[in-house]
């Protein structure tokens, strides 16, 4: 039995512009810069000295996370923080419809040259295992495909992706 992982690196290795700065420059191209103020709002919060246009997911994905969990909330009345708990709820399922809505537009027709190395390595394995949202490993198929587990969802599902461990 193989075992194939895939990460991010993988849809960025065959051009896919699926990282998290690639997105937010599609939004602030897109006419969206009073939503991407809005994540900017709550990555400046906890970043420290790191820089939001280099950002990548696991980071993002830490720091909606920090904020849906903040200890600050504490010092505010139950209904103060349920109006904030909302409120951040709301934009974060802005934020998976979006980015949703962009990874099918960027997914549907990729085109790349294919490596053979990866390749021979996917075509040959048993259970493929991707944090990946997109079905780009598919290409690499002729034939059976064996078990594929999508740890944060799959684009061909009707449900949004998950978002790292906030969700």
């Amino acid at each position: 039995m193989k075992l194939v992982i895939l990460g991010n690196g993988f849809d960025l290795h065959h051009g896919l512009k699926t990282s998290f700065v690639d997105f937010r420059n599609h939004l602030l191209s897109n006419g969206e810069e009073d939503f991407v103020n809005i994540i900017d709002t709550i990555i400046e919060k906890h970043k420290g000295d790191s820089e939001v246009a280099s950002m990548c997911w696991n980071d993002v994905e830490r720091y909606f996370f920090t904020e849906f969990n903040s200890t600050n909330m504490l010092t505010i009345g139950n209904q103060e923080r349920q109006k904030v708990k909302d409120e951040l709820e709301y934009n974060m399922e802005e934020f998976t419809l979006k980015l949703f809505e962009y990874l099918k537009e960027i997914s549907d027709n990729p085109t790349f040259d294919k490596n053979q190395t990866i390749s021979k390595e996917i075509s040959s394995t048993n259970i493929i295992l991707t944090f990946n949202y997109t079905n780009l490993y598919k290409d690499y198929f002729q034939g059976n495909l064996g078990e594929v587990f999508h740890i944060h969802g799959d684009l061909s599902e009707k449900n949004l992706p998950l978002i790292g461990h906030w969700s």
